[in-house]
């Protein structure tokens, strides 16, 4: 299995034959939860490989729990609702608006499309994700469109009603016109758009020729303005302009402002902000019906004006602004909104009424210059809020909604936060206990059909100010088979007043929908097991764009219904990118997705790369990274093999040699470091050490140090030694690998390490501990140090023109190291190729190296035996090369003859090349073989025969 090229498939078919995964899900049934929640992705489209390294980075963190006994809990779910759902099935319907939906389809229909819509892709999502690997309860996903789930919402709802922290209010929020819903804060992107904005006079009431100068990005909420904000400490200053007429604004905006017009001017008095109070003047717009009684005035405030860029005197719409909003609210300025849920004017706006707002921008401006009352227009770039799924331009619009009350709630989330939230990572949590401190209240009621509908029932009668929450299918008296709009908006009640009510129309945010999942999907309050065992939530896992999003929402309807945030634990990742750094997207045609990297290299290869880097930073793919994994992959392969060749489950035999004993202490080391930093959450530190320990440690030199005790004709002291290092070090790895490496650490353990009495399965294996008792600092310090000596005598060897596996007469090594002194003398030996080594601080005739701990000194000096050493080492590399190139195997022996200038340099050469290359017989002379080959020594030929 483990030499297959489809091993992967291979795996797959004996996890299914064996129902490893359903076995593995249920490990540790009796130990404490380990309560995961899965961050729902929306059911509405193929992963890409984003989602894939969401949950390749969950599935590590769960694979390894199980493995270290913890009774994971590992239940995926799936966001139905909303507005990401509902475009889907419009486009699907054919559907060009809203309107569409009720006249042309029908609420049940539309909710039904939805429905068979999510379901669908549920299946898919599933596959798609257990294809990477990825070990979750799929037969079992929790989904918010469910009965129960939606009951769950309205529990919570409920929850916060009785606690006084839901409300109705005309209030400002953002607007989708394209969607034609409410879009909250924490759904708000911002963009760079390029606007023309406009500088307008406003006419002093009474007067003939004084004007108030206003600035705005937004000339088409022009006709909703109420006022006007200056603030009370800046100077002011009313100037002459030369065709007489005079203006009002901020003294430091003047020059800028004239500079622009190319107008000149004179000032007539300087005065602070405070005495425009109450100023009134006339609106620009003052014709059209909705300002008919609009008593516009000057007011203050300190918080909203700034000198940074337009006049100092703010333009107020307290209709389509947060802030004018509140000042209006505080000075008595009425908040018009004459704008449907489409962007069209209403008719309120007389002549404008039924266009877009955005495209009567040029008609307002036109209008303005008609009228005499524009200033100048100049482009402006500069952020606007836009919808985040459809990317249409936001707009603000004072309007009656439900709201939870964040701000009375907030002061104790930020609190829990910083008590009881354990952030893998500073920054994000720093980015969240930001979004915190400047979270308001949230709007919850949405215009939309496919959600949980808003569990509210209003009083018909006109002048009764009833309501009806409901909390549960119990309290609904009516138990339907589903709790969508279509099943519940027939249900009415009887109100106290004798008419009827009937459920408001809104459905509530999709974000409340997965800001319930730690309880909504187990049950709960429905039934308490397995909630009760299981909360609060150990450990969740989600990119950095869900700060506002749904870590958010978790905080708000966990401090809402139980008066805590609901999770410990939270790891964030950042963004997946292209080549170059660059967002994926179609149109640029740089996207990878999972099945690409799959068909190319494999699970486990795509696996490793996404887990090794920092999750912290961006991702960012690229393919000849892909090529570091696979050279991975093949040192690991090579080591493998390597091992069932040589290696052997021997015992470990009452006394180890030096480099036995330091590559266990090294191994229990990387034990105790990715233990630790996979119970920090810190994953990638494991891989990353994992790798390194593999190739550097492991192959390039533990391998290295023994190869001469492995071959197969080596019958010294310590071959039972190493033969039982091996096998446990690369069956230790390989466990360890396990949540990395699913498929190949399986195949692995299958066809090499599984032995009589094992687990099933290296997934159903116990994750390793380290043995304090081998772990050794002062052996890992000595042979750092050696491997420090070694690099700078290859670094003296390249100086002196000698090659590696030429001998030299001595090694000087200068340091402080007294374990490196008493006990790694055989070892230099070997690993310098050298004749001797000695600890001194300096040396004649040799080459002189510093490095990081000390100094070494190459004697560089060569006599005639050691020349005919190095003559006899490239004989032996010849021989080598030869044989593979033949065929020949590990273990078939050759007669070997060998003819140059220099036969009696060659005499009792056997000797020294017996074990490595095999020899049945030697002889120099006459060449006999049929495989005949020369290689040069410095400058004169060798002939050879086998």
């Amino acid at each position: 299995m483990f030499e297959k090229e489809n091993l992967e498939e291979e795996v797959r078919k004996l996890w299914d034959k064996n129902k490893t995964e359903k076995k593995a899900l249920a490990l540790n049934e009796k130990a404490d939860p380990y309560y995961f929640l899965d961050g729902p992705p929306y059911a509405t489209g193929n992963i890409h490989m984003g989602t894939a390294w969401n949950k390749i980075l969950k599935d590590f963190y769960l694979r390894y729990n199980r493995m270290t006994g913890k009774n994971v809990w590992a239940r995926p779910g799936y966001d139905c609702h909303g507005l990401p759902t509902e475009l889907k099935v419009e486009k699907k319907l054919g559907i060009k608006d809203k309107k569409e939906i009720e006249s042309r389809i029908g609420i049940a229909k539309f909710n039904e499309e939805c429905y068979k819509f999510s379901t669908e892709f549920i299946g898919t999502m599933n596959q798609e994700f257990e294809n990477l690997g990825v070990w979750m309860d799929w037969d079992n996903p929790y989904r918010t469109l469910d009965k129960d789930y939606i009951e769950a919402g309205w529990f919570t709802f409920k929850t916060a009603y009785d606690k006084g922290l839901v409300y109705k209010d005309k209030y400002t929020v953002h607007v989708c016109s394209s969607c034609e819903t409410v879009v909250s804060n924490n759904e708000v992107e911002y963009q760079k758009i390029t606007d023309e904005s406009v500088y307008v006079k406003l006419k002093v009431k009474g007067t003939e020729k004084e004007y108030l100068i206003i600035w705005t990005t937004t000339p088409w909420t022009l006709p909703s303005n109420t006022g006007v904000i200056a603030h009370p400490d800046f100077d002011y200053v009313k100037v002459e302009l030369n065709n007489g007429e005079k203006w009002i604004l901020a003294k430091e905006l003047v020059d800028p402002l004239m500079e622009k017009i190319e107008a000149g001017y004179k000032t007539l008095e300087k005065f602070k902000g405070r005495k425009l109070k109450d100023l009134e003047y006339e609106t620009p717009f003052h014709d059209l019906p909705l300002q008919k009684e609009i008593n516009a005035k000057i007011v203050l405030n300190e918080e909203y004006v700034n000198l940074e860029k337009g006049t100092g005197l703010v333009h107020c719409a307290p209709g389509h602004g947060t802030e004018d909003f509140l000042v209006g609210r505080e000075n008595k300025l009425t908040a018009l909104c004459p704008l449907t849920m489409t962007g069209e004017y209403t008719e309120e706006a007389g002549k404008y009424s039924g266009k877009y707002v955005k495209d009567a921008d040029s008609e307002l401006v036109e209008e303005l210059r008609e009228k005499g009352l524009l200033v100048t227009t100049e482009k402006i770039k500069h952020d606007y809020p836009m919808c985040w799924r459809c990317k249409t331009p936001l707009l603000f619009m004072a309007m009656p909604q439900w709201f939870i009350k964040v701000s009375a709630i907030r002061k104790k989330i930020i609190s829990d936060n910083k008590k009881n939230v354990n952030w893998a990572y500073d920054w994000a949590g720093k980015r969240f206990e930001d979004w915190l401190q400047n979270m308001g209240d949230w709007p919850i009621s949405r215009q939309r059909y496919w959600g949980i509908p808003v569990p509210i029932w209003e009083c018909q009668k006109e002048d009764c100010d009833e309501i009806k929450v409901i909390g549960s299918v119990k309290e609904l008296g009516k138990d339907t088979e589903n709790l969508h709009r279509q099943f519940v908006d027939p249900i009415e009640f009887k109100c106290k007043c004798g008419d009827k009510m009937k459920r408001i129309e809104d459905i509530l945010d999709v974000w409340f929908d997965s800001g319930i999942s730690p309880w909504a999907s187990v049950g709960y309050p429905q039934k308490e097991k397995p909630f009760k065992s299981l909360w609060p939530v150990d450990f969740i896992l989600e990119g950095s764009d869900q700060t506002r999003g749904w870590l958010n929402s978790l905080a708000v309807c966990g401090m809402l219904t139980f008066d805590r945030i609901p999770y410990v634990n939270v790891v964030q990742h950042a963004l997946v990118l292209a080549e170059g750094g660059l967002k994926m997207s179609k149109s640029r045609g740089n996207i990878v997705s999972p099945d690409e990297v799959i068909e190319k290299y494999g699970r486990d290869h795509m696996r490793h790369y996404l887990l090794y880097y920092d999750p912290a930073e961006d991702f960012v793919f690229s393919w000849e990274k892909m090529k570091e994994v696979n050279r991975f992959f093949n040192t690991w392969k090579n080591t493998v093999k390597f091992q069932e060749l040589y290696g052997s489950r021997e015992k470990f035999p009452s006394k180890l040699e030096l480099a036995d004993r330091w590559i266990l202490s090294m191994l229990n080391s990387l034990i105790q470091k990715v233990q630790e930093s996979n119970e920090k959450y810190y994953g990638f530190k494991s891989v990353q050490a994992i790798q390194e320990f593999i190739v550097n440690d492991l192959s390039r030199w533990y391998i290295k140090l023994v190869r001469e005790r492995l071959w197969p004709t080596y019958t010294g002291r310590g071959k039972k030694a190493a033969q039982a290092t091996l096998y446990h070090l690369l069956d230790t790895l390989n466990t360890m690998m396990a949540p990395v490496l699913v498929h190949m650490s399986e195949a692995a353990y299958q066809d090499i390490f599984r032995g009589e009495g094992y687990e099933e399965s290296v997934h159903l294996r116990k994750f390793p501990k380290e043995n304090k008792k081998h772990i050794d600092k002062n052996l890992e310090g000595a042979m750092g140090e050696t491997r420090l000596v070694v690099e700078a005598a290859a670094a003296a060897r390249q100086e002196s023109g000698i090659k590696l596996r030429w001998p030299v007469k001595k090694v000087t090594i200068s340091t402080k190291n007294e374990v490196l002194k008493k006990e790694f003398k055989e070892i230099l030996i070997s690993v310098l190729n050298a004749k001797n080594v000695e600890f001194a601080d300096s040396a004649k005739d040799a080459v002189k190296i510093d490095h990081a701990k000390g100094v070494i000194f190459l004697d560089k000096t060569v006599d005639t035996e050691l020349e005919r050493e190095w003559m006899i080492k490239e004989l032996g590399r010849h021989v080598q090369e030869q044989r593979k190139k033949a065929g020949f195997k590990i273990e078939d022996k050759i007669n070997l003859t060998v003819d140059s200038s220099m036969n009696t340099q060659f005499e009792n050469a056997d000797n020294l090349i017996s074990e490595k290359i095999g020899l049945d017989s030697y002889s120099v002379g006459k060449l006999k073989g049929k495989n005949k080959s020369e290689f040069e020594f410095r400058g004169k030929k060798v002939s050879v025969a086998f």
